[in-house]
């Protein structure tokens, strides 16, 4: 049977990881350092957050048989695809605005800013590929979509070894493997700020497994009542947590300490977020965070980098405009939401239920 218990104060996390990623890359285009400096271990943190929810809502039907492999991909691809869609569509009319104007400027373009790089990098995100020709990340066109790209790509591996991957002893050997690996490439580049570039796609496998697989095993401890006794923790404790976690700069090797909040941090909050009941005056913010966590990480890119010329603004100015910048993502996120990702969603939804009841 499917699981029907919602966590809700993982919504909420969610939310709060979002923001994290958005004020930092928004701080960046708009001329700061960027902040939160570790903002990149909120990657991790959904890593782990979609292990845990995958196998809540998967897990038994896809051992059982229940679901095959097939409609596990329409199902993800129902929930995923029309924001990564539209993201590499905003980003490609932002690119093409900007060697538009450079070429009508008579500057020279050059490599890899060109109509024809544009066009390939067009094909390759659509079908969520990387190593578009536009520059060195993993997706040029909406860079945050290189993380959606290793997510789904474990999410299929899962669900077509799940026969293998339901052994406890295959699980362990999985985690440790991948937490192992992920380690050494911690303490030789003191980060796991790394696999969405080209040149350090390799290194996000093991990035993107060890969380991923923690979350299963967490999963799996909390249906076999491992953490029935764990303590009730306030949610806005677990939001401190998890902000300082994005926030802390560390006095010796930052790679030991991301590794730490992989390994223990990480896997603490959600433990403690399963176990508490949210109280009803906060249960609509948090709802909102979760339903709006998506949208804004993968949009919020190609909406920034539409606002690059703010860096003119100084001082407070700039402060308001990191706000503003942020405001205007979120309430972007909220619209699209609403008029675009679900409706189609549920159309979609509609339309394959139709043709199941049709063909019985």
């Amino acid at each position: 049977m499917a699981k029907t218990k919602h966590f809700l104060i993982l919504d909420g996390l969610r939310g709060v990881a979002a923001l994290a990623v958005l004020c930092m890359h928004s701080s960046y285009k708009i001329g700061f350092n960027e902040f939160p400096a570790r903002g990149y271990l909120a990657v991790d943190f959904f890593f782990m957050l979609s292990g845990f929810v995958v196998a809540s809502a998967y897990e038994d039907r896809l051992k059982s048989g229940q679901m095959g492999f097939r409609a596990f991909v329409k199902i993800r691809t129902i929930r995923l695809y029309p924001l990564i869609a539209l993201g590499v569509f905003m980003g490609a009319v932002g690119t093409f605005l900007h060697i538009y104007l450079a070429d009508k400027a008579g500057a020279p373009l050059g490599a890899p800013m060109t109509y024809q790089a544009l066009a390939i990098s067009i094909v390759l995100g659509f079908l969520l590929l990387p190593f578009g020709p536009l520059g060195k990340g993993l997706m040029p066109l909406d860079n945050p979509l290189w993380s959606i790209f290793f997510e789904v790509g474990v999410n299929l591996v899962y669900a077509a070894a799940i026969r293998i991957l339901a052994g406890v002893v295959a699980l362990r050997v999985a985690v440790i493997v991948s937490v192992i690996v992920l380690t050494a490439q911690a303490l030789h580049f003191h980060s796991i700020n790394f696999g969405h570039e080209d040149a350090t796609m390799s290194l996000g496998v093991a990035r993107v497994c060890a969380s991923f697989f923690i979350g299963i095993g967490l999963f799996r401890l909390y249906e076999r009542g491992a953490f029935a006794r764990v303590p009730k923790v306030p949610g806005l404790v677990l939001t401190v947590a998890l902000i300082a976690s994005f926030i802390w700069k560390p006095i010796q090797d930052g790679g030991i300490f991301d590794m730490t909040c992989v390994v223990l941090l990480f896997p603490a909050v959600i433990i403690f977020a399963i176990s508490d009941n949210v109280s009803a005056r906060w249960r609509p913010a948090v709802r909102i965070s979760g339903r709006l966590s998506y949208p804004i990480y993968t949009l919020h890119e190609p909406i920034v980098d539409h606002l690059a010329h703010m860096t003119r603004f100084d001082g407070p100015e700039r402060i308001a405009m990191l706000v503003a910048t942020m405001a205007l993502v979120v309430f972007i996120s909220y619209w699209v939401t609403v008029l675009y990702d679900e409706p189609i969603r549920e159309r979609v939804k509609g339309v394959r239920r139709a043709t199941a009841e049709t063909a019985q």
